[in-house]
Order: C-alpha cells, then structure tokens, then sequence
C-alpha cells in the first residue's frame, strides 16, 4: 500500500530517509548528558523546624531558599561534577522548601535539566 508521500514503504527512498531520520535521532540523544538521580548515602534529605502552618504562608519557600553559591559548588563536589554549563542542571532540594525541606547539604542535589535516560 503506498504512503502518502507516494512511496512504497519498501523503496529505497523511504529506508534511506528512515536510516537517516535514525541517525539523527541517535545524535541528538548521543548529545544529552546522563542524568544524575539523588543518592541516598549523600542527600538523605534534611528538613527545617517548621510546622505546617509555617510552610503554608504564602510565599514561605520563596523567603526559605538561601542556597549560598558555595554550597550549590559543595553539592556539585559531592556528586562528583568538576565541569557543568548554565542551564544543564541546577542545585535543587530532595525534601522540596514547600514540604519543610531545608537548604542544608544533606537535602541537596544536582539535578539534571537537559537528560536522557
């Protein structure tokens, strides 16, 4: 049965174009950092003193994330990361600031932005 674009599907065209659009596909993903997930031994997660009440202020996680710049580098150390770009991962909180999660390092790690898995 012909494809739309009036070629068999077997015909040399359409394979070429489907190694092609393969071969792209692999060197876009090929591109994409592997991500990196929380471990355990190193972010078991930390949380502030804080009570329900306290966390559904509005604008509480927004005031509660003070993540110094030398503890965003401590927790990129830790995960083993010497080099990172802008925009490829981020510092983030395993116990999110909305649930009580603390900014301590025990609560941090780097997450991935731009993945593959």
């Amino acid at each position: 049965m012909p494809r739309p674009s009036g070629k068999p599907k077997g015909s040399p065209i359409y394979i070429l174009r489907s190694l092609a659009f393969l071969s792209l596909a692999q060197a876009v993903l090929a591109e994409q950092p592997t991500p990196i997930l929380p471990d355990a031994k190193l972010t078991p997660g930390d949380t502030f003193n804080v009570t329900a009440e306290d966390v559904c202020v509005p604008g509480y996680a927004k005031k509660a994330r003070a993540v110094p710049v030398w503890l965003k580098r401590q927790a990129y150390a830790e995960y083993g990361v010497t080099q990172y770009k802008t925009g490829d991962s981020e510092v983030d909180h395993l116990i999110p600031l909305s649930l009580g999660g603390s900014n301590s390092i025990r609560n941090l790690w780097p997450q991935s932005i731009k993945t593959s898995l």
